[in-house]
């Protein structure tokens, strides 16, 4: 499983500013992009609306999203 966590370097070290729910003593694997801060950047938050709907998915166990898109997106209850 993957997580987007926003961070800020200090010259040093990458700086969560978030908290960050991992296990300690745990290795990882870390992929850093800079972050688009051009006028349509968005200040507090991802500008991605995907990413608040697979953040929710998660949130309620959803595990087939992007298999199951179709069907989560129309169906009506």
């Amino acid at each position: 499983m993957s997580h987007i966590i926003h961070s800020v370097f200090d010259g040093e070290v990458l700086r969560p500013e978030e908290s960050l729910r991992l296990k300690a003593n745990t290795r990882y694997k870390v992929t850093v992009e800079e972050e688009d801060n051009g006028p349509d950047a968005q200040v507090d938050g991802d500008p991605y609306p995907s990413t608040a709907l697979l953040a929710l998915a998660e949130d309620l166990g959803v595990t087939d999203l992007a298999e199951r898109h179709d069907f989560y997106a129309h169906h009506r209850k």
